[in-house]
């Protein structure tokens, strides 16, 4: 199972990006991500509000506002076929989708397992509940 929680912190730029395509075409790429975006927004909307305040979703990005002020970005990275994250707590990761593990990962780790664990560090901070977030296997088209 998996939580997630944040705030925000100044991200870097990145001056280089390995480019590691995992999908056939640009537009299996984007219907991917964008189901995944969605399923987590549809997740996410399901929190109180004492835990999570806003969660808006618009052109390929994900914003997570948190009632301690903590704030999340996740989004879409078109031409390196990525999904990137800026985390209050963490900073700034680079995910690609793991085809064997069906999985977007950075470094070995799981998104949704990084955003689970940090989510969880917030609801803590909250002292509110906090059920972990699960997704389905969502990369086919």
């Amino acid at each position: 199972m998996l939580r997630l929680i944040g705030s925000m912190r100044v991200v870097k730029s990145f001056l280089f990006f390995p480019v590691r395509h995992n999908f056939e075409t640009t537009d299996m790429y984007l219907a991917s991500v964008e189901k995944y975006l969605q399923a987590l927004r549809d997740q996410l909307d399901k929190y109180s509000e004492d835990l999570i305040e806003d969660v808006t979703y618009a052109a390929g990005v994900l914003t997570i506002n948190f009632a301690n002020g903590h704030q999340y970005i996740i989004n879409r990275q078109t031409p390196t076929r990525q999904i990137w994250l800026v985390s209050p707590l963490s900073g700034p990761y680079r995910y690609d989708y793991d085809e064997k593990k069906q999985q977007w990962e950075s470094n070995g780790v799981d998104m949704l397992e990084k955003l689970n664990q940090e989510f969880e560090s917030i609801r803590k901070s909250i002292a509110v509940s906090y059920t972990h977030l699960t997704l389905p296997t969502i990369c086919s088209v």
